[in-house]
């Protein structure tokens, strides 16, 4: 057979012709096989990256003590006879008793002041008859111990002040140490004509009582405050995490406890003790830590613990993938767009996470049928209260098939397009977790332990993937206190 002969001739001309569609036909299947729905569906796992640590915050336990009242049990505590003694028994005849008045107390700054009235009463038995078989200078003053020779009573009064020093020990028991000031005598005190100085011998005394008087001071002071045991049940109560609104758990996970310095103003003695937390209000209950003990207090000092000393808590606001997804099908669902002269319509447009980052497929039909993926980085819009996608680009395996079958769309703006309706509403959202926080922090932590706070300013942290969701975590900051009664 020649090879001219026209059968083979057209044969051969035929498959010349199935060649070129032969190849299309295989750029095609490459291309599809590389497509981005495909590449998407087979996409490695990438691991999401966890929300950073919410900043340590301080809450502050207000201490207050009431001076007056603190003054009423030390008076039912300690003897108003501070000495008593009558004649017998003394050999210059008299008879006396010291007594206290009523025990004050008032601060300012750091000093406790206590001030305690002494007064006095003695009376002396005349010398006559006693000393008349005596020697004969006794004898001699006895003739002259007549009315207005000598005083025969006399009876004084004055104010002792005590200054207590207030602290801590380790196990939170506050420790007073009062110690008595000086004191002096308008003037001595001298009955008969023997001159007897009875002043001498209350002062003889007196230190003594003053000394037990700040004794009992000390340990009524120390009960009257009772700081370790507000500090104790503030601390067991900010341990335990407590069931907030709507399925929220509120956890503040203490650290630290330390002392801020005595402040005291007129009949009120203040102080506060501050707790480093981490707060957090979380859509799952918090695992179970096991209690510590009580935290070793950290002396503050004058001024080291600020009123303004604030909190931050993590408020959360949740958009779910599927509610993602349905959003933006609502938007892009059929929608035609005209890019380089090219006529594409968007199908089946799909929300999804990849790692820390949020992913957009969808189809393209028309002058090109291939499906795409953008991914770009969700963020939160604090001004427009929206989800939002940043840096929205191709995904790799999307421009490299589209560089083999439809370049111009790389020139195209189709990702600012579907970034322009990647965003989903959160603001009524972040109203509620806002008053959801602010509700949780005003609460009974447990009988006799109230929690008060208040958020005054917001400040985004971030969007982070969280299972099949995107959470837009913001930092509720503000002032937050323990009352404990």
């Amino acid at each position: 057979m020649s090879t001219g002969d026209p059968v083979l001739k057209t044969r051969g001309e035929n498959r010349m012709h199935r060649i070129p569609q032969l190849a299309a036909i295989i750029a095609t299947a490459a291309m599809l096989s590389c497509s981005p729905e495909r590449a998407g569906q087979s996409r490695p796992p990438r691991a999401s990256t966890a929300p950073p640590a919410v900043p340590l915050s301080s809450l502050t336990i207000p201490i207050e003590v009431s001076l007056p009242d603190l003054a009423a049990q030390i008076n039912g505590k300690v003897p108003r006879i501070l000495r008593q003694k009558g004649f017998e028994g003394d050999p210059e005849g008299v008879k006396l008793e010291v007594r206290r008045g009523d025990i004050s107390l008032s601060a300012a700054g750091q000093v406790l002041t206590i001030k305690v009235p002494i007064s006095f009463s003695a009376e002396a038995r005349p010398l006559a008859g006693k000393l008349s078989n005596g020697p004969r200078r006794l004898q001699r003053l006895a003739q002259e111990d007549r009315p207005g020779s000598g005083p025969l009573s006399c009876s004084a009064a004055m104010d002792v002040e005590l200054t207590s020093s207030l602290s801590v020990d380790a196990d939170w028991n506050l420790v007073a140490r009062t110690t008595p000031g000086s004191w002096t005598w308008a003037e001595p005190c001298l009955m008969t004509p023997l001159k007897i100085d009875v002043t001498r011998k209350i002062d003889e005394k007196l230190g003594d009582k003053l000394a037990e008087i700040s004794s009992t001071l000390d340990a009524r002071i120390s009960a009257a405050a009772d700081i370790r045991d507000k500090v104790t049940r503030a601390w067991e109560a900010l341990q335990q995490a407590k069931k907030a609104e709507q399925g929220f758990w509120l956890a503040l996970a203490p650290e630290s406890l330390a002392l801020g310095a005595f402040d005291g103003n007129g009949e009120i003695l203040r102080t506060r003790v501050a707790v480093r937390c981490r707060p957090a209000l979380t859509l799952s209950e918090p695992v179970a830590a096991r209690s510590a003990a009580l935290a070793v207090p950290r002396n503050g000092g004058a001024g080291a613990i600020a009123e303004s000393d604030g909190f931050s808590i993590a408020v959360e606001a949740k958009v779910a993938v599927a509610d993602a997804t349905r959003l933006l099908a609502a938007r892009l669902e059929g929608k035609r767009m005209t890019l380089a002269g090219h006529h594409v319509e968007v199908r089946n447009p799909r929300v999804s996470a990849w790692g820390d980052q949020l992913a957009i497929d969808a189809e393209l039909s028309g002058a090109v049928d291939l499906a795409v993926t953008l991914v770009g980085v969700p963020a939160y819009d604090a001004v427009a209260g929206e989800l939002v996608v940043r840096d929205l680009d191709y995904a790799v395996e999307t421009k490299n098939a589209l560089a083999q079958s439809a370049d111009w769309l790389l020139h195209e703006h189709l990702q600012k397009a579907m970034a322009d309706h990647a965003h989903f509403p959160l603001g009524e959202k972040m109203a509620e977790a806002r008053a959801r926080v602010e509700k949780s922090l005003n609460r009974d932590l447990r009988p006799g332990v109230h929690l008060e706070g208040t958020v005054s300013a917001v400040e985004p942290l971030g969007v982070y993937v969280a299972g099949d969701a995107f959470l837009a975590i913001v930092l509720g900051k503000g002032q937050l206190r323990i009352r404990v009664a």
